[in-house]
């Protein structure tokens, strides 16, 4: 076993690297994980209301008799500009857990290869979102409402 006074410095620095190397690598995939469960999530609540909405918006509204009198079974006042922005919210958590995977891959390449790699690495991810990151066609017309 070393004792404290053997170590070097250059020991403890590379464990501390190292270390900080796989905390990020942890928090960036951790980070990539919620977001995605958070877009599923809202995917799961807009599908709930997709129904609700598309009846009410059509003027189908079930009621059944109780005690005499009627009673709606629609429940809720969703309209469909809450629909959509659920979906927005989820498109956006989607793709921000695909983001933070992609850091991650520099993060694993920063492991791996050295500090060379992580700076390549670094570089073709900027292309790469500089490229991804479009206006879709007809978002336009879209944002001008």
């Amino acid at each position: 076993m070393l004792s404290a006074a053997s170590r070097t410095p250059s020991s403890l620095n590379a464990n501390g690297k190292m270390a900080v190397q796989l905390a990020s690598i942890a928090s960036s995939m951790l980070a990539s994980a919620y977001q995605f469960l958070q877009s599923a999530r809202l995917m799961t609540h807009a599908g709930f209301m997709f129904p609700v909405v598309g009846e009410k918006s059509r003027g189908i509204v079930d009621s059944e008799k109780k005690d005499g009198r009627e009673e709606s079974l629609y429940c809720g006042s969703s309209s469909p500009l809450s629909v959509i922005s659920i979906m927005r919210k989820a498109q956006s958590a989607q793709w921000l857990g695909l983001r933070w995977l992609y850091i991650s891959i520099s993060i694993l390449c920063w492991t791996i290869c050295g500090e060379i790699g992580f700076l390549l690495s670094s570089f073709a991810l900027v292309q790469f979102f500089l490229r991804i990151d479009q206006v879709p066609p007809g978002a336009e017309k879209i944002l001008e409402t």
